[in-house]
């Protein structure tokens, strides 16, 4: 990857990642010295062409005069696996806000349902008193 130069990121990186490592890039490279740490998280290709998540930081050492990184020391991880487990997480949790409306749907018409044989067996016993 390395022998590809600026053209690593359009070559393995995810196309709808790549609006998004363009704008952290721009705020990076052209904040005059602000910024010492660039993180993102985005969709590589593998050589294997699946595409994996990575979590990549870089850390700014030394800049030129108009504020351009001369010296960066940057990390890559693997975070595919952590993201999937986040996918999940949010399919169960919308699994079971579902269940929920579907459990409060069912609460509601069993509810009014037993309440009618409540009023009809209410309004027999207060014949039965009145009667005796």
């Amino acid at each position: 990857m390395i022998d590809k130069g600026a053209k690593v990121t359009s070559l393995y990186l995810h196309p709808e990642d790549s609006i998004k490592s363009k704008e952290n890039y721009v705020r990076y490279h052209n904040n005059a010295g602000a910024i010492t740490m660039h993180q993102f998280e985005g969709r590589v290709q593998h050589k294997n062409k699946k595409w994996v998540w990575i979590l990549t930081r870089e850390i700014v050492f030394k800049r030129n005069a108009e504020g351009k990184p001369l010296q960066v020391l940057g990390s890559a991880l693997d975070i595919t696996l952590r993201k999937e487990m986040e996918q999940s997480l949010v399919y169960k949790t919308m699994q079971l806000q579902q269940s929920n409306v579907n459990l409060e749907e069912f609460a509601h018409v069993s509810s009014h349902d037993l309440q009618e044989p409540l009023r009809k067996i209410s309004t027999f016993a207060d014949r039965l008193l009145i009667s005796h």
